[in-house]
């Protein structure tokens, strides 16, 4: 079975330099600026939701939401989306999750592949039932408009 780890490598944020001298070490950190810290706990939600949807937590990927993580989400090396992620492993209560909370069925990473593409070569054909059915829906929402 295809895992989310094959399409995507996270490559973890560095944490402090190991090589400071000790007075750098043992002088108070800047403060940072409230947006800074703001954009790096959405950073870390996101991560966490893509974590959480490679692996099929329907739990986690409901917390992280309620949080504020953002369901439209992209990771900047590749373009893996949550739902991606969930489709790839065949996660099909975690794409319905993802879906009502308005992930984009059709965003598409870097490649030109979307979730259902991811879902369909992994051979995940309820996943990609899933997925058309939400585009149906949203276009018809469209053409109604």
């Amino acid at each position: 079975e295809p895992r989310y780890s094959e399409y995507y490598s996270h490559t973890p944020r560095r944490g402090r330099n190991s090589k400071k001298n000790l007075v750098e070490m043992s002088a108070p950190e800047p403060k940072r600026a409230k947006a800074e810290t703001k954009e790096e706990e959405e950073d870390k939600l996101n991560d966490e939701l893509l974590v959480a949807a490679q692996s099929g937590n329907v739990k986690e990927v409901s917390r992280l939401l309620e949080a504020k993580a953002d369901v439209a989400f992209q990771e900047s090396q590749q373009g893996i989306s949550a739902l991606m992620a969930a489709a790839v492993g065949g996660h099909s209560e975690a794409v319905n999750e993802l879906l009502c909370a308005g992930a984009p069925w059709n965003a598409v990473d870097k490649s030109g592949r979307c979730a259902g593409d991811y879902a369909l070569r992994a051979g995940h054909q309820a996943v990609v039932d899933r997925i058309v059915s939400a585009g149906v829906a949203a276009e018809l929402l469209f053409a109604q408009m």
